[in-house]
């Protein structure tokens, strides 16, 4: 999936954001193999590869606040034949909650937030009822 984000011109900073969460989502799936929880670990794994696609159509909000890369990331990997259901990790990434949102979303969330250090109670909470 990070082939793909190269293919589509996104920044080399962007790049490196999307190798950064998957090595927290990594950490995060091999606790939940180990614990035999069950999940879609490559959906996760593609998530967090592409969940900030939409950056590459707002280069502005790489380093910088802003959501309009969020549903404008959804619809371009659509367009760029990806997957619906995995281009929705752009929009619930940032949009957690809800019952909509699967617990593979959820987990790319979280693994966004945790590569920075951030702890998000709620989030976490929601990852583990």
């Amino acid at each position: 999936m990070l082939a793909l984000l190269q293919r589509l011109q996104a920044p080399a900073a962007l790049v490196q954001h999307h190798r950064l969460v998957l090595e927290a989502v990594d950490g995060i799936c091999d606790a939940l193999a180990e614990a035999q929880v069950p999940f879609d670990r490559p959906f996760v794994e593609a998530g967090a590869a592409l969940h900030d696609a939409g950056k590459i159509l707002f280069p502005q909000e790489i380093h910088g606040p802003g959501s309009a890369h969020e549903t404008a990331g959804e619809t371009f990997l659509v367009v760029h034949g990806v997957d619906p259901g995995l281009a929705r990790c752009c929009r619930t990434h940032a949009a957690w909650r809800g019952p909509e949102v699967s617990f593979e979303e959820r987990l790319v969330a979280l693994a966004d937030a945790l590569w920075k250090g951030v702890r998000r109670p709620e989030l976490e909470e929601s990852v583990i009822a």
